[in-house]
């Protein structure tokens, strides 16, 4: 869902959990984020002006679809009275972000978004709004909301971020790792790739615990490294790379993330055995 309604909603994993629970009397639903920084629902990416509506249709649509699939699965799931249970928790200061352009250049283009008169941006978004093409329609409204945000990393840039890493184990069966980033898709299949539940399976969620912004993989961030601030914040030739742009975290501590969730992952499949 988008701009188009106002209203509190589960989006999609209501649709998701009204599907699964009649399917499966007496069970409770339990949605969990995984890492979706770079993977979106539909046709859902950026710069495409015709992908499917924000309506609740579509949103119901794609809840059931999914939970069409719990349902399926479900029966070939075997389960035991007894078994281990194990839980971890650490802090990982991260490096935040060391921003190449000079306080000059941020605060001149700043200035200028400051100044400059926006569009009216409506409260109701119109049908053919859409969360991909939103910047390219208001590019202000995403621009100073960068250079804002950029302000803010200069300021803290030596401040490291806390990211803490959970992990939960169920017997050697099934493990989750958990984090606070919008991690993006890549980095979590190497953590489940490395992960030591080799006879079960590892689940890496983001979103957890806290909130830090994206981060993706070192190679993405890479692509934007060296790309002067004023291309950066043209929102018809680097929305694209949303997810890179706005990230808080120095390249290369996505490493110290991945190796924390396999430690933590590591200990508890210790506890387990």
């Amino acid at each position: 869902m988008a701009g188009q309604t106002l209203l509190w909603n589960a989006d999609f994993a209501a649709p998701l959990r009204d599907t699964v629970q009649p399917g499966r009397p007496g069970g409770e639903c339990l949605f969990l984020q995984g890492c979706a920084g770079d993977i979106a629902p539909w046709d859902f990416w950026f710069g495409n002006d015709d992908a499917r509506r924000h309506t609740y249709e579509n949103r119901d649509a794609l809840g059931a679809r999914l939970g069409a699939e719990v349902l399926r699965v479900l029966p070939t799931i075997e389960t035991v009275s007894d078994i281990r249970l194990a839980a971890s928790s650490r802090m990982v200061p991260l490096r935040r972000r060391q921003l190449s352009w000079d306080d000059h250049e941020l605060e001149l283009i700043g200035r200028s978004l400051e100044s400059a008169l926006p569009p009216d941006f409506p409260e109701f978004w119109p049908d053919d709004l859409h969360t991909t093409n939103s910047a390219q329609r208001f590019p202000i409204h995403y621009q100073r909301g960068a250079v804002r945000m950029y302000h803010d990393m200069r300021a803290r840039k030596d401040e490291p971020l806390q990211a803490e890493v959970q992990a939960f184990a169920i017997g050697t069966v099934a493990a989750f790792v958990a984090n606070p980033f919008e991690l993006f898709n890549g980095p979590g299949l190497e953590i489940r790739t490395r992960s030591p539940f080799t006879d079960g399976t590892t689940f890496v969620m983001g979103y957890t615990n806290d909130y830090l912004g994206y981060l993706p993989r070192t190679q993405d961030f890479r692509l934007i490294s060296n790309v002067p601030l004023e291309e950066v914040l043209d929102q018809d030739a680097y929305r694209w790379a949303y997810g890179m742009t706005n990230t808080h975290v120095q390249e290369g501590e996505l490493d110290r993330l991945i190796a924390a969730s396999v430690g933590a992952l590591t200990e508890v499949h210790v506890w387990v055995r």
